[in-house]
């Protein structure tokens, strides 16, 4: 049997499935988050009314919300249906 050499460092042990997932899972949890991501996507559909999504990402679900909802407002008065006005 082959002897190994004392000065040649030791591989660490394989680490099991569950280790790997509890390693994964702190990572993510204390991993720095991104800043805020925003997403306006402006369409025409058939009918010729612009279709407009809004997607907004950030860490306080109220702030969010609330810049969704003014982005929204002033792409929908610049943009109004065309059939029914609303």
């Amino acid at each position: 049997m082959p002897q190994r050499k004392p000065d040649a460092p030791e591989k660490p042990p394989h680490k099991t499935p569950t280790q790997l997932i509890a390693e994964i899972a702190i990572a993510q949890a204390t991993r720095v988050r991104a800043e805020p991501l925003a997403d306006i996507e402006l369409t025409y559909n058939a009918k010729g009314d612009t279709q407009i999504k809004v997607a907004y990402s950030h860490p306080d679900p109220a702030h969010a919300a609330q810049v969704v909802s003014e982005l929204y407002d002033v792409l929908r008065t610049k943009y109004p249906r065309a059939g029914n006005g609303a």
